[in-house]
């Protein structure tokens, strides 16, 4: 099955976010950059932890975002159904689907990622 967006149903649907092919993309610079994709099965907390997270690695991809930190126009999280197949278009080579994991942007460090893999996992409200 092609890459597809998810529906708002969908996206909230309990057993569609259990799926191991249903992702979060992040996204920012108004789609200049795909940060990560994230398994909807990872996130046990709420989604309300995807935007902090979005704005954590905007900061480090583009640092002159932190002139207005709360500024999120350029920010965006997409729901949708993939394979490691399929790629997510976007700039900076786009973004990819790895089943089980979150994949990242090649810009961001060992430590950075393992910073927010700590906080998907646990709900927290920034990155530890």
């Amino acid at each position: 099955m092609a890459l597809r967006f998810l529906t708002p149903e969908e996206e909230q649907d309990p057993e569609v976010r259990q799926m191991p092919d249903n992702y979060a993309v992040l996204e920012g610079d108004w789609g200049g950059q795909i940060f990560a994709t994230i398994p909807l099965s990872m996130i046990k907390y709420g989604d309300e932890v995807l935007m902090p997270i979005t704005k954590y690695l905007n900061a480090i991809a583009w640092p002159s975002s932190l002139e207005d930190p709360d500024d999120v126009t350029s920010l965006s999280v997409h729901y949708v159904h993939a394979t490691p197949e399929d790629y997510f278009p976007g700039g900076c080579g786009g973004g990819q689907f790895r089943v089980g994991e979150i994949w990242f942007h090649e810009e961001f460090n060992r430590v950075q990622r393992r910073k927010v893999r700590a906080w998907v996992q646990s709900g927290a409200e920034g990155p530890e």
